[in-house]
Order: C-alpha cells, then structure tokens, then sequence
C-alpha cells in the first residue's frame, strides 16, 4: 500500500505520510456512554474506534520541511511507518531543515528522536509553538500528575534536548517559512496549533489533533476526547475550524485522518464530513 499523497498549494508542494494505523480504546471519550458511543460507531459505519497518524512533508522553493514526525515505535507494530514513507516519497531525509511541531504529544514527536534520546535528524532544527514550549518546559511533575501528562512531559524534554541550540519558537499566528506559519488550535494542549499553507492564492490547513477520531468527531464534533486537556476549549476550536473549513472549501489534513488523508470538509446535518479533496 502507498503511504503517501501529493498535492500542490501554489508552489508549495505537500505530501501526507500515513505513518501508521491504531484502534483506541472506548475511554478515549470517557463521558459517552456505551450505547450513545456505539451509535455513532453504527452511524460511521464501523466496529472499533480507529484512527491514523500521520505526518506531512512541505517543499518550498527554498527549502525541505517536514511537519510532526509520528509516534516511532511507541504505538506498535502498525504505526512507525515515517522513514518508509520519507523512501516512497524520495525525500532526502538529511536535506529536511526543519521541523514543525503542531504539539508535543508523543505520537507527534517520537519519530524525530532516536529510542536511546539523540536526535534522529542530524541537523534539522526544531520549530515550536510558543504556548506549547512554553507549557511543557514549565511542567512540574514532582506530585501528582496525570500519568499520560507526566509521560508526555518526558518525552518533550528529551525532544527538546536533543535539539538544544537548534529550537525555533514562533508564536501562534506567525510565519515559520515562506507562505507557512501556525495557527492557533490551542485546547487539546495549551499550545496546540495547526499549520496554515499559502501559495500564489491557494490554501491548506493542517489541523493537527483537531480530531483524534475523526469518524467520530465530525459527525459530534462537541465529542471530546481524554487527550483534550481544555475539553471546551478543543470543542469551539472544532466546531468554529470545520465551519470554516466547510464555508471556504479550503482542502486541509490532519494528524489522524484516514488515507487518503487530503481531504476538504462538508456539512452535514449538525455535524461534517469528508471527501476527497
């Protein structure tokens, strides 16, 4: 099976990389009682809650960025796909210059370090949103701590360690590259953003952990997830993203949607859908 697909956003050339798969457990949405969560199953037409991670290669006339790079080997034997897909693709690993993260959770950073804690690029350097850097470095796990948090908080660390002297901090709003820059999605994590794509008038949204289950999700999009720290917050950036999404037929991506992953959002009853982009 292929891992990639290909679009062009004016000369912008984006490639999505279907790093792996993963089934996640019915506490993902610990508020939803079994027969409301196997309706919405029925309703998405499948058994389990499935989803994807991917992450997205970004060719510009200057330069060779990839953004997030996948959870490695921490989610496994199905998922740790990136450096097959960087092979599908033909990209050069050792010509990627940097790399942007929407946020710091493992399944979006694992990749860009190597198991033993070095980092697995050589000399890219790192691009990280403010409010999540900012987050992450303040964290104080020496009480009591949410054990998904305090793991996630380790791993951020080691990322950004293995990275010292060559971390990039932007705020939320501001351009990272030539016709790319982060926008605030900020409630799955403090910090969290997504990555808007300009180009000689085109446009894509990378959406990052907008939704972590997508089936689910746009159908509800007030579904809100474990992995939500600010469960509000995540529910009015979704709702408010995917109208605008769906009302500007602009083509976006995220972090767990399906493949083929390129997509553009549409209405439907009081939820969305998907189809092909």
């Amino acid at each position: 099976m292929s891992r990639i697909q290909r679009c062009r956003i004016g000369a912008i050339e984006v490639t999505a990389i279907t790093d792996g798969a993963g089934i996640l457990g019915r506490e993902i949405f610990p508020g939803v009682d079994e027969e409301r969560l196997q309706g919405l199953l029925k309703a998405a037409g499948k058994s389990e809650i499935e989803t994807n991670f991917n992450a997205y290669h970004l060719q510009t006339e200057r330069e060779s960025l990839l953004v997030d790079c996948g959870p490695r080997d921490l989610f496994g034997e199905d998922a740790g796909f990136l450096e097959e897909g960087l092979e599908e693709a033909g990209i050069d690993r050792d010509r990627i210059s940097r790399i942007a993260i929407t946020h710091m959770h493992p399944d979006h950073i694992a990749g860009a370090l190597q198991p033993d804690g070095r980092a697995a690029f050589a000399t890219a350097r790192l691009v990280v949103p403010a409010g999540e850097h900012r987050f992450w470095s303040e964290m104080d796990t020496s009480g009591e701590t949410d054990e998904m948090v305090a793991n996630s908080c380790k791993l951020a660390t080691e990322l950004l360690n293995a990275y010292r002297g060559r971390v990039e901090i932007v705020e939320a709003g501001d351009a990272f590259a030539d016709g790319i820059g982060f926008v605030d999605l900020s409630g799955h994590t403090p910090g969290h953003c997504g990555v808007d794509i300009q180009s000689e008038g085109d446009r894509m949204l990378l959406l990052a952990d907008l939704l972590v289950a997508p089936d689910l999700q746009l159908v509800e999009p007030n579904l809100a997830a474990a992995f939500d720290m600010d469960a509000e917050a995540a529910a009015r950036r979704r709702l408010a993203m995917l109208g605008w999404l769906a009302d500007e037929n602009v083509p976006c991506s995220g972090g767990h949607f399906a493949p083929p992953p390129i997509a553009r959002i549409r209405r439907s009853g009081t939820g969305f859908r998907v189809i092909a982009a």
